[in-house]
């Protein structure tokens, strides 16, 4: 049996904040890794524990720091808590608090707000609370 070099599927979760950039300024050499990733094929997401962002918004956030980023390649803790509740429940009902665009993420993905009897209670970032 003769052994043969195996290719070994590279995948990469990275954070964004600290890791990318900090605040609105990008890391050095974030910008080169990120086109290196795009133009060797690699399959990658960048992600966030701020649930206060959307995927679109901070595609456009990297944008603006010169970081050219798919949405696709981005995913947030609120996604995350979505999908782990779409799994759990058929028609979860949560009471959240948190910022709106985590709201707008929630009710888009057809879960139900509800303050007065939920399944579950979903806390995230929210400068209102």
């Amino acid at each position: 049996m003769t052994k043969m070099a195996k290719k070994v599927a590279r995948k990469y979760i990275i954070d964004l904040d600290g890791t990318i950039y900090r605040g609105n300024v990008p890391i050095r050499y974030a910008k080169e890794f990120i086109e290196y990733l795009y133009s060797n094929g690699r399959d990658f997401l960048l992600a966030t524990n701020c649930p206060e962002n959307t995927p679109p918004l901070l595609a456009e956030k990297l944008g603006k720091m010169g970081i050219e980023v798919r949405e696709e390649n981005i995913i947030t803790s609120g996604q995350v808590t979505i999908n782990y509740l779409l799994r759990k429940a058929a028609n979860p009902e949560v009471y959240l608090i948190g910022s709106e665009p985590l709201r707008n993420l929630f009710t888009a993905s057809g879960i139900k707000l509800n303050s007065t009897a939920p399944r579950y209670v979903v806390t995230g970032f929210d400068r209102s609370f």
